[in-house]
């Protein structure tokens, strides 16, 4: 049987949940056979639903899968801290100081870079002076910016 093309327009929406592996023109002659020469408008929605919800369900497992792929790496980078810091022991924390620099001493060395306008988590300089301090670069950026020591 020879085939005819004809171009269909379809919603960015339903788009979207056409998966990329289905024949889409094969779903589409489907529908038509049975909706324009068998009349059958029931069989039309039905598969229709069906084919929606397999693509539902693999959807769903696809996020599972990757949302499972994260925990376990996450869960893997926690072990190998806990790990690190049962092969270092207390040794390694006990003889250091854990006071760290002080607020002054982060706030002179990044005025420079708080002058350029470059004050923000993201900045190597500011993430190296917050680890030295024990907190987060967001932390060290409002307790400099609240004390005035930076603009």
């Amino acid at each position: 049987m020879s085939k005819d093309r004809k171009n269909v327009s379809i919603g960015s929406d339903v788009n979207q949940a056409i998966d990329a592996n289905d024949n889409f023109s094969e779903l589409v002659e489907g529908w038509a056979r049975q909706y324009y020469l068998e009349g059958n408008f029931y069989a039309v929605e039905r598969q229709m639903y069906g084919q929606m919800l397999d693509s539902v369900e693999a959807s769903r497992k696809t996020m599972h899968e990757q949302v499972d792929e994260m925990h376990d790496e996450f869960a893997s980078q926690i072990r190998a801290q806990l790990d690190h810091i049962d092969t270092v022991g207390e040794n390694e924390y006990s003889g250091r100081d854990m006071s760290g620099p002080s607020l002054e001493e982060a706030a002179n060395v990044l005025s420079d870079v708080a002058d350029r306008g470059m004050l923000d988590r993201s900045n190597p300089a500011v993430q190296n002076w917050a680890q030295k301090r024990g907190e987060s670069p967001a932390e060290l950026i409002s307790q400099l910016e609240n004390a005035g020591l930076v603009q």
